[in-house]
């Protein structure tokens, strides 16, 4: 499977610092959830609201719905090769 194919939404979002909004699709997001989670680094669960880390040097916020918010991303091509290592895509 292709990157895109794992992927329901993707925004880039506004502000001081580079970041990307990706929602994962909901049949991906239940296979991926813990394996995502479980590359996290100095991993923080906040009260079954969302868990933030760091992944690469990127601090991920992985939220219950599947959503991801990648903060500290230079540009779409490190987004899309952190993304396919977070789910063993090979490119």
């Amino acid at each position: 499977m292709k990157l895109m194919e794992y992927i329901q939404y993707l925004d880039r979002q506004c502000g001081e610092e580079e970041s990307y909004m990706v929602t994962l699709k909901p049949k991906i997001w239940g296979l991926y959830r813990d394996k995502i989670l479980s590359r996290l680094e100095r991993r923080i669960d906040i009260a079954n609201t969302f868990s933030k880390g760091y992944y690469r040097g990127v601090e991920i916020s992985v939220f219950p719905n599947g959503r991801l918010i990648l903060k500290g991303v230079s540009n779409e091509d490190v987004l899309i090769s952190i993304l396919n290592d977070l789910l063993d895509i090979s490119s």
